[in-house]
C-alpha cells in the first residue's frame, strides 16, 4: 500500500491526531496532480481539516493548471465561509474551462444563498445548457424552482433526480430547502434521513440504522445513538425530538459535543450525552437527529410548533438577573455568526448597520454575541449602548449563561444563528432578522416562526438592506415599550 493510501485509511479509521501529522507532513512533499491526492485533500476536508486539504492541493505543482484540485479549492474556501476567495476562484475557472460544472454550481449557490436569485438563474441556465442532464444542475434548478414557488417545475426536477437507478442520496439531502419553502413536510423529513453515511465515522456506520416507527412501536430496554454532528443551532432546533424518541422506552444517546450537556439536561427526559463514539457495542441501533421527525412519524405541519422543550437553570436565572442593568426595556442583541460557514453568506450583519436600534435610551441592549464580531461593539462607537457581560458563557457549559440572562430579557433580537434557536426552545419573546432569502429554518407565516410560537422573523425587503430592517425592529421595540408601560 502506497503512502498517500495509508494516510487516507489513518482519517477514514477516525485516527485524526496520526492522520494530521502524516498529511502535514506529505503536504511539505512534491507530489502529483492526481486522484490519490483529490482523495487525501477529500478526507482531510471530511474531518473539518479544511486548511490542511488546501495546503496538500496548493503544494501540487502547477497547481493553477490542475483543474480538479483548483475546483476542489474553491468549494472548500466557500465551504468555510470565504465566499469572496471562492468567487474569485470559480471566475478563475471558467475563463479557462467555460463550462465548468462545479464552477457554476459555486457561483449559482453563493448568489443563491445571497439573495441574488436573477444572478443564480443566469448560472443554471449556464449549468444546464452545457451539462443538461447533469444531476447537480438540476438540484440548483429545482431549489431556485422551489424559491420562486412553482411547485410543478419543482416536482419535475425532483422527479428527473430520483430517476436515476441509484440516486444520490446527498443530492436529495440538498433539495431539503425547497421543500421547506414549498412546506412539504413529509418530503422534507424524509430528505432529512439522506444524512451521507460517509460523513459519519465509520466505527458508528456499523451500528444497524433504526428503521421508522409505527404509533404504539416500544423500543423499551433498547439502546438508541442519536448522531448530532450538526451545527449548534441546528442540534438545538432538534433536540425537541429527543423526547419523543424517549417516550417510545428506550434508552437515548446523544453524540454532541460535551459542552452541551448541560443545556439538554433540561430537557423532558432522561438523555446521556456523550461525544466522542470508542465502542458501539453498548448500542443497539443509530440514527441521525435530523432523521427523527420521519422515524417518529411526525411529518405534518401540525407538529412542528413547540411550546419550550429547554430550560434555564433557576439558580443561574438569579445570579444574572442582579448583575444585568435596568431599563424600560432590555433587550437581548445578536448580529453575526460563524464566519467559517458557508451559510453565513449574507446573515450577519455589521453592526453600525443596525444604529436605528440604539436611537432609544431607555431600551438597553445586551450582548449575547460571542467571538471576533463582539468587537464591533467598541469598533462602531457602542460600548455605552450594548452592555457586555463579564464572564459570560467562559465556564465549560456553553449556553448555560446565555439561556439564564434571555430569561432576564424583554426581547431577544438576532440574526439567524443558535442564539436565535435558543430563544426560541427557551419559549422567549423574540424577534429574527433574516436576510431577503432565509435559511430554510427561518420560513415563516405572516411573520411568525414556524418553528417556534414565540419567535417573530422579519425577513429584508432586498438583499444586504440591514438598514430598513433594523428600522422595523426598531417601530416593534417602540411599540413594546409602550406597552410594556401602561398600567
Amino acid at each position: 500500500m502506497d503512502f498517500v493510501s495509508i494516510i487516507s485509511e489513518l482519517w477514514d479509521k477516525g485516527q485524526s491526531a496520526a492522520a494530521k501529522r502524516a498529511t502535514a507532513m506529505f503536504a511539505r512533499l512534491p507530489h502529483k496532480a492526481d486522484a490519490q491526492t483529490l482523495a487525501l485533500a477529500e478526507s482531510a476536508a471530511k474531518v473539518g481539516e479544511i486548511d490542511l486539504a488546501l495546503d496538500i492541493l496548493r503544494a501540487v505543482p502547477g497547481f493553477p493548471d490542475w483543474r480538479d484540485g483548483v475546483g476542489l479549492a474553491a468549494h472548500l474556501v466557500l465551504s468555510i465561509g470565504r465566499a469572496a476567495e471562492a468567487e474569485t476562484l470559480f471566475h478563475d475557472m471558467l475563463r479557462r474551462w467555460p463550462d465548468d460544472e462545479g464552477a457554476l454550481i459555486g457561483l449559482a449557490t453563493m448568489q443563491r444563498l445571497g439573495g441574488d436569485l436573477d444572478g443564480a438563474e443566469h448560472q443554471v441556465s449556464r449549468l444546464l445548457a452545457a451539462n443538461g442532464s447533469s444531476a447537480p444542475a438540476l438540484v440548483e434548478a429545482a431549489l431556485l424552482a422551489a424559491l420562486a414557488g412553482d411547485r410543478r417545475r419543482f416536482a419535475q426536477l425532483h422527479a428527473a433526480i430520483t430517476a436515476a437507478p441509484q440516486p444520490d442520496k446527498y443530492l436529495l439531502w440538498r433539495l431539503i430547502p425547497g421543500h421547506a419553502a414549498l412546506e412539504d413536510w413529509a418530503a422534507l423529513f424524509e430528505a432529512m434521513t439522506f444524512y451521507p453515511e460517509s460523513r459519519l465515522p465509520r466505527l458508528v456506520r456499523d451500528l444497524p440504522p433504526l428503521a421508522p416507527l409505527a404509533p404504539g412501536d416500544d423500543l423499551h430496554g433498547k439502546r438508541v445513538l442519536v448522531i448530532g454532528n450538526f451545527g449548534l443551532g441546528d442540534m438545538i432546533h432538534f433536540a425537541r425530538y429527543l423526547p419523543d424518541l424517549a417516550a417510545r422506552g428506550c434508552e437515548v444517546h446523544f453524540q454532541t459535543r460535551s459542552a452541551l450537556g448541560r443545556l439538554f439536561a433540561s430537557l423532558d427526559c432522561n438523555v446521556t450525552c456523550v461525544e466522542v463514539i470508542e465502542d458501539v457495542s453498548p448500542y443497539d441501533a443509530r440514527c441521525s437527529l435530523f432523521a427523527l421527525p420521519h422515524l417518529l412519524g411526525q411529518t405534518g405541519a401540525a407538529t412542528l410548533h413547540r411550546p419550550a422543550y429547554l430550560k434555564a437553570e433557576p439558580v443561574e436565572v438569579a445570579r444574572w438577573g442582579a448583575r444585568l442593568p435596568r431599563s424600560a426595556l432590555r433587550v437581548g442583541l445578536v448580529w453575526a455568526g460563524n464566519p467559517r460557514n458557508v451559510l453565513d453568506i449574507g446573515r450577519s450583519a455589521p453592526l453600525e448597520a443596525l444604529a436605528p436600534l440604539f436611537c432609544d435610551p431607555q431600551i438597553s441592549f445586551v450582548a449575547l454575541q460571542k467571538g471576533e464580531a463582539l468587537a464591533q461593539a467598541l469598533g462602531a462607537g457602542l460600548a455605552d449602548r450594548i452592555h457586555v457581560p463579564e464572564d459570560f458563557d467562559d465556564g465549560p457549559d456553553a449556553f448555560i449563561d446565555t439561556a439564564a440572562v434571555m430569561e432576564n430579557l424583554d426581547l431577544v433580537v438576532s440574526t439567524d444563528t443558535s442564539p436565535a434557536h435558543l430563544a426560541g426552545a427557551l419559549g422567549r419573546p423574540g424577534i429574527v432578522l433574516a436576510k431577503a432569502v432565509p435559511d430554510w429554518r427561518w420560513n415563516d407565516r405572516d411573520g411568525t416562526s414556524l418553528w417556534y410560537p414565540t419567535m417573530q422573523v422579519m425577513r429584508q425587503t432586498s438583499p444586504g438592506d440591514w438598514a430598513g430592517l433594523a428600522m422595523r425592529a426598531a417601530e416593534r421595540l417602540q411599540e413594546l415599550k409602550t406597552g410594556k408601560a401602561r398600567p
